[in-house]
């Protein structure tokens, strides 16, 4: 059963799909019955909207409704399901349902197509996330977690900076600076984003790096952007230039720690491939500036050479696939 319980007093109402058994609040009067209006979303916008997948005696639908409209699910198939009916603007999945785990759900949402990347994906637990609980939620697309014994008050303040962080995202998609497929920037979006670390990197005395990997095979676009930047840094920015290239600007990273994070980056890929993709193949090519300050240069450029690397660059040894970039007379990098 699909419970819509409304937190905003509007006279609006939470439509489902015809036949099915819903709760409907509309001004101050709930109402229960099969819900006969058509699948066609609602436009509920001016409220945040809360996509919660857990138990059905779950509290916390009843808690959450005095601040937010929440669509209270009991299984993760019904989350796959009615998520794009509903567009939530923060969804938040209990970590053991009856029918699959709130990662695997997570990752369901995310593969399927069924969520955009720019909504909040939290994960519902009863305890301390480990380590290893924190790496699976990341892999599945999930940006936290939520623990149920967290202060009740201070939860409603947190989805909803989780909801305007989705509102800032869509934001930026819709001025190009986020390719809506991956979540990642766009080659313009990396741009801006590049100058920026130039900036501060500069005034730091830091410096700056980026690696551009190329991969053939059969694979989605979204699918290479989500397994490089679950293999980069928390620090390093990841964008793509193309299809399939994507680009990650590693601040304060030497050459060598720009091949250790190639490294790393093929190794994630490679170990996806040996299961899904046995046809991958990955081509690299880099450029680092150890201080900015004493090397100014416009971040944008190093895109461009570290991409121009990947054909024309000098091979590492024993990396035949990763090449650094060299300066040739007369030849300048092109993006």
């Amino acid at each position: 059963m699909v419970q819509a319980l409304r937190g905003f007093p509007t006279g609006r109402h939470l439509r489902k799909r015809k036949g099915v058994i819903g709760l409907h609040y509309q001004g101050n009067t709930r109402t229960t019955g099969p819900v006969l209006a058509s699948i066609a979303p609602v436009a509920m916008k001016n409220s945040t909207v809360v996509l919660l997948a857990a138990t059905q005696e779950h509290p916390l639908g009843g808690l959450l409704a005095s601040s937010f409209e929440v669509v209270h699910v009991p299984t993760g198939a019904q989350a796959i399901l009615d998520a794009p009916e509903f567009d939530p603007d923060v969804v938040l999945i209990q970590d053991a349902l009856p029918d699959m785990t709130g990662f695997e759900a997570c990752q369901r949402l995310r593969s399927e197509h069924r969520l955009p990347f720019s909504v909040p994906c939290l994960v519902l637990t009863g305890g301390t996330p480990t380590p290893a609980q924190r790496v699976s939620a990341v892999n599945a697309g999930a940006w936290d977690f939520v623990r149920e014994s967290d202060d009740p008050l201070d939860l409603p303040l947190r989805l909803e900076a989780f909801a305007q962080a989705r509102r800032n995202l869509d934001h930026a998609m819709s001025d190009g600076l986020t390719d809506p497929r991956t979540g990642l920037h766009t080659r313009n979006g990396l741009a801006r984003r590049a100058r920026q670390m130039g900036a501060l990197l500069s005034r730091e005395r830091g410096g700056l790096a980026c690696l551009v990997l190329s991969l053939v095979g059969d694979v989605e676009a979204s699918q290479i952007g989500r397994l490089v930047a679950s293999a980069a840094r928390v620090s390093d920015v990841v964008g793509m230039l193309a299809e399939s290239e994507v680009a990650v600007l590693l601040p304060s990273t030497s050459q060598s720690g720009v091949v250790r994070a190639a490294k790393r980056i093929a190794a994630a890929l490679r170990d996806h491939a040996d299961t899904s993709t046995p046809r991958l193949t990955v081509r690299a090519g880099y450029d680092a500036v150890p201080n900015l300050s004493y090397t100014p240069i416009d971040p944008v450029e190093l895109i461009q050479r570290a991409a121009s690397a990947m054909h024309n660059g000098r091979p590492e040894e024993d990396l035949g696939w990763l090449c650094r970039y060299e300066p040739k007379p007369g030849v300048h990098a092109a993006l």
